[in-house]
C-alpha cells in the first residue's frame, strides 16, 4: 500500500463465500480507473476465505484484508469504513460483478458535481448460466431523490459510490439493521444531499441460491425491519410535507404487511394491533380498514 490516500476506496464485506469471491475481486481489479485501494473485510468466515485472501491479496499493493469476528454484514462495512482513505467509498457485495469502466464513469460524475453525494447505475441479473436476464432500475433518478427512494428502492449498494465527507455526516450501517441496513444507509445520504444517476449497465448483480435467501427466508423480519426504517422519519421537521405523507404511507402498508404476517401464523392479537396501526395512520384506505375490521372478527382457533 503507497503512504499517498487514493481517490477511492472500495470495501468487500465478505462472508463464506470463497467459491465466489475471485470473480469479484478480479472485477474490481481490472477496473480502467487505478486510483483506489481495496479492502476485503473477512466476516469471521469458517469456509476457506482466508487462504484465498492471503493467496490473492499479498502481492497486491492496492488491497487489503480485515479480519473480525462474525458480526453481521453492516459491521463489516462500517469495519470498511474505518479502514477506507478515499474521498469516495464504493461498495461492492462479495457475490456481484463490475464491469471496466464503473469506477471510471463514477469518479469523472462526481468530480464534475460537488454538491453530489452519490452516484449510482443501472445494473443487470445473472443467473448461474452467466446471462442477464433483467436491468434495473426501470427509472433512475438524478438530484434530490429521497422522495422516490421513499417510495420504491432502485439503488443497489454494489452500484453506489458515495462521498466520504456525505457518509461521515450521516453515519455508517446500522448493525441494528441485519436485513435493511442498505436501505436506512441510503435514504439517510439522499436526505443528506443529491445524487446522480449513470443509464449505463455498470454493474452484474448475481441471483443464486445463496443470495436470495438473506429476505426471503425471512419475510417477517425483513418487514419489521423495513417499518422501522421508515418510522425513523416519522415527525421529523425536516421533511417536506409530501415526504411525510409519504412516510406515513409507507408505514401503515408495513403496518399491514405485518397483519398479514401475523394472521398467517394464527397470531390474531398481533395481527389486530397491526391492522389497527395501519388503518389510524390511512383511514381512507379501504384494504387497511377491512384488514383491521377482519382482525376483530373471532376466529375459531383462538387468539393467541
Amino acid at each position: 500500500m503507497t503512504d499517498s490516500a487514493p481517490l477511492v476506496s472500495v470495501v468487500v464485506p465478505t462472508y463464506n463465500r470463497a467459491s465466489l469471491l475471485p470473480a469479484t475481486l478480479d472485477a474490481i481489479l481490472a477496473q480502467t480507473f487505478k486510483d483506489f485501494e481495496l479492502i476485503v473485510v473477512d466476516d469471521g468466515s469458517t469456509d476457506a476465505t482466508a487462504d484465498l485472501l492471503r493467496a490473492r491479496c499479498a502481492g497486491d499493493p492496492r488491497t487489503r484484508v480485515v479480519s473480525r469476528e462474525n458480526g453481521g454484514i453492516a459491521r463489516a462495512k462500517n469495519s470498511g469504513l474505518e479502514a477506507a482513505r478515499g474521498r469516495y467509498v464504493a461498495f461492492c457485495d462479495h457475490d456481484d460483478l463490475w464491469l471496466p469502466h464503473k469506477l471510471s464513469r463514477q469518479v469523472e460524475a462526481l468530480e464534475g458535481d460537488p454538491a453530489a453525494g452519490l452516484c449510482y447505475t443501472r445494473y443487470g441479473l445473472f443467473g448461474e448460466d452467466g446471462r442477464v436476464f433483467k436491468e434495473r432500475p426501470r427509472r433512475g433518478y438524478s438530484g434530490d431523490i429521497f422522495l422516490p427512494m421513499l417510495r420504491k428502492v432502485f439503488v443497489l449498494t454494489s452500484s453506489a459510490v458515495a462521498r466520504r465527507t456525505v457518509i461521515d455526516r450521516v453515519g455508517g450501517f446500522d448493525p441494528a439493521l441485519a436485513l435493511a441496513d442498505d436501505l436506512d444507509f441510503h435514504l439517510r445520504v439522499a436526505h443528506a444531499a443529491p445524487a446522480l444517476y449513470l443509464d449505463e449497465r455498470l454493474v452484474l448483480y448475481r441471483v443464486y441460491q445463496g443470495n436470495a435467501s438473506r429476505t426471503r427466508s425471512a419475510p417477517r423480519r425483513y418487514t419489521e425491519e423495513i417499518l422501522e426504517v421508515y418510522r425513523r422519519w416519522q415527525g421529523r421537521a425536516d421533511l417536506t410535507p409530501e415526504a411525510a405523507g409519504v412516510v406515513r404511507r409507507r408505514v401503515a402498508k408495513y403496518h399491514y404487511n405485518l397483519a398479514r404476517h401475523a394472521a398467517q401464523a394464527g397470531d390474531h392479537r398481533l395481527a389486530g394491533r397491526h391492522a389497527r396501526r395501519a388503518a389510524a395512520l390511512c383511514p381512507s384506505n379501504v384494504r387497511f380498514l377491512a384488514g383491521w375490521f377482519s382482525s376483530a372478527l373471532p376466529h375459531p382457533e383462538g387468539r393467541r
